[in-house]
């Protein structure tokens, strides 16, 4: 396909992001970092905002955004020729195909260059998208996951990740409080092995409770239904709290009834995980197959907690276990993982930025000497 960009393989870049989702929830924690950390030398930044969402976060990102453009009411053609007239080098596509996506426009590819990343995690089937951002530990040299995508990998992670501001500030454990575990995660990612493997630590652990937090409680029929399948196990629900979904700084404070995460599986969390993290909480994962299963275990070894990854479910409930048999949890501990977090790799936005931006410039340069798209590397 032909298009009118100048083949200049060292210019700077006109990179568009397509989203729906320019607000609150996870690119406000994921994107949003990045965009105020790109290097203006190297791209000119143009949003897409394929819907009618809008909050403060949005207004946020427009103003650190170069341009802006309100494209919801646009038919996939002509969401096409718009990108293809504004001359963008590198299209990334931030949704997949969760709800929302315009998938089908980026089939028709608006640009040279087309890259998937962030809130979908897994392949997008489009042969029109050259490339999905990724890194070692969530794909792996040798990889039984199939993508029809070359893999662009980073360094050290695929996620930028900024804490909600102003950060909560660390609660001390109240007094005679039971050892609590938790999950923040939304109800679908708790299946019957998790259940499971949940009842089987709390029978083991008669003197802990265990905490979920989901927009799914706010129906008493869920509450009832989740309480009824952790009883099939012999787990009373007296040891179980169930919340429903608030606002992001309550959500972040409500952190402090819970003294170790137990992250879910086989699709570990991602935002609930680098929450809980900025909250000095370590979470208990389980290392998966897949992408969506190595979110937990890519998270907390670029911050430097690999002793946390379990490999076997087995080796999942021994180690919280341990931690509850440790009574992790007090102010100095919460405050040095807290720290260990904030330095690591995935809160350094202008760490991730220019990585990122030297593999758009790989995979552009790669399309000026008309090569076909291959893995990149840092």
């Amino acid at each position: 396909m032909a298009f009118p960009n100048e083949r200049d393989r060292e210019r700077p870049l006109a990179v568009g992001y397509v989203s729906p989702r320019f607000c609150a929830g996870p690119l406000e924690r994921f994107f949003l970092p990045l965009l105020a950390a790109h290097d203006r030398s190297r791209v000119r930044v143009t949003c897409y905002a394929t819907s009618s969402a809008r909050d403060r976060t949005t207004e946020l990102m427009r103003a650190r955004a170069d341009d802006w453009q309100d494209v919801g009411r646009l038919s996939d053609q002509a969401l096409v020729e718009r990108i293809r007239s504004d001359r963008i080098d590198v299209l990334v596509d931030l949704v997949g195909h969760c709800p929302g996506n315009r998938l089908r426009a980026l089939a028709r590819r608006g640009a040279p260059v087309q890259v998937t990343w962030l809130d979908y995690i897994d392949t997008t089937g489009l042969r029109a998208i050259d490339y999905l951002l990724t890194d070692a530990l969530h794909s792996p040299l040798v990889d039984a996951q199939r993508y029809v995508e070359r893999l662009m990998r980073m360094p050290d992670t695929r996620f930028c990740y900024a804490p909600i501001s102003p950060l909560p500030s660390l609660p001390s454990r109240t007094a005679h409080r039971p050892f609590t575990f938790g999950c923040f995660n939304r109800l679908s990612k708790i299946g019957p092995n998790v259940i499971a493997a949940w009842s089987h630590i709390l029978l083991r652990a008669p003197q802990c409770r265990l905490t979920l937090k989901a927009a799914a409680f706010e129906a008493r029929s869920t509450c009832e239904s989740v309480l009824n399948r952790f009883s099939a196990h012999g787990v009373a629900s007296t040891r179980i709290d169930l919340r429903p979904f608030t606002s992001a700084p309550q959500m972040m404070q409500e952190y402090a009834d819970v003294d170790v995460v137990l992250d879910p599986f086989p699709y570990n969390g991602a935002t609930t995980t680098c929450d809980a993290l900025a909250m000095g909480l370590p979470s208990v994962t389980l290392a998966g197959a897949t992408m969506a299963g190595r979110q937990g275990e890519a998270i907390l070894t670029a911050c430097g907690l690999a002793d946390w990854v379990a490999r076997t479910p087995n080796d999942y409930v021994e180690r919280a276990l341990k931690a509850a048999d440790a009574g992790l949890g007090g102010p100095q501990e919460r405050d040095e993982l807290r720290q260990r977090f904030l330095a690591s790799p995935l809160c350094d936005a202008p760490r991730f930025a220019r990585a990122l931006e030297a593999l758009y410039r790989k995979a552009w340069r790669r399309w000026c000497d008309d090569a076909p798209p291959i893995d990149l590397s840092p």
